[in-house]
This record gives C-alpha cells, sequence and structure tokens, in this order.
C-alpha cells in the first residue's frame, strides 16, 4: 500500500516536471519566433529599437553582422547575431545560449 502510494507521488512529480519543461520550451520558441519579423526589416530599424550592438562584423563579401551579447545570472551568455545583406536589410538572425531573454 505504501509503495503504491509512493509510486503515485513520484509519478505526479515527474508529469507537473515534464508540463514546466514544455511550458519553458513554447514560450523560448515565442520569444525566437518575434525575432523572425525583423527579417526583411531596415538595419536602421533595428538600431533604433536595440540600440548599437556589442559587436559588428563584415565578412569578405560586405555582409554585415551585428552581435548583441548578455549574460543571465552573471553567467549563462546570450547572444543574437544579426545578418545584414548588402542592401542594408536583415537576411537573418542566430541565437545562442538566451532563455528566457528577449534581447
Amino acid at each position: 500500500m505504501k509503495r503504491t502510494f509512493l509510486l503515485i507521488i513520484l509519478f505526479n512529480i515527474f508529469l507537473v516536471s515534464c508540463q514546466q519543461i514544455e511550458k519553458k520550451s513554447s514560450a523560448i520558441l515565442e520569444k525566437e519566433q518575434e525575432l523572425e519579423k525583423w527579417i526583411g526589416q531596415p538595419k536602421s530599424e533595428l538600431l533604433e529599437i536595440y540600440g548599437i550592438p556589442n559587436q559588428v562584423r563584415k565578412d569578405d563579401q560586405g555582409i554585415e553582422f551585428l552581435i548583441y551579447t548578455s549574460k543571465k545570472f552573471g553567467i549563462i551568455k546570450c547572444k543574437r547575431e544579426f545578418t545584414i545583406g548588402l542592401n542594408g536589410m536583415i537576411d537573418g538572425f542566430s541565437s545562442r545560449g538566451c532563455i528566457d531573454k528577449p534581447l
């Protein structure tokens, strides 16, 4: 009897944990989807909203990369990189380590 009760409690804890992970994953995905709206927008608008990036670099073809970095809890590094085409429009972005970080 006690063993069955303990198994039921452990199963409920596991189930709640899985739901929390799913909620966090969904929230992160939504934030990343918000960044997709920047594709096709002018670089000037990104700079107006988010300010000067921490780093700017260009490749040999003249493609520009605006890199925004920050830290969460002082240790988790968030890096978002926007790719700016030759026409001055945002062509894409990448995001690493940005857990619950809007930008």
